[in-house]
């Protein structure tokens, strides 16, 4: 009597671990699909990513070009103002 009370438990037991045991393959089956689905978003962001630093690299040496531009022809306006300068003071 003992021992068969036990094999129901164990038989209940059984079935209710099986029960988890299918849920979980489902519900691990699902994760994998989202997860399938979430690799080209991932992807695309990793894209997205690697595609802006190379903007703001490209920006950042703009700027810099943009600078050195600025700075030379700050530089010959100063020296075309000194040279106009000597040439208004040899008419004078």
């Amino acid at each position: 009597m003992f021992e068969t009370k036990r094999i129901e438990i164990l038989e209940k037991r059984c079935a209710k671990l099986q029960e988890d045991n299918k849920a979980l393959s489902e519900r691990n089956k699902e994760l994998e699909t989202e997860l399938k689905n979430l690799n080209g978003v991932i992807e695309a962001a990793n894209n997205y990513a690697d595609e802006h630093a190379k903007a703001m690299r490209l920006a950042a040496e703009s700027r810099d070009r943009y600078d050195l531009a600025y700075k030379q022809m700050m530089k010959l306006k100063k020296e075309y103002e000194q040279r106009m300068e000597k040439v208004l003071k040899g008419f004078e």
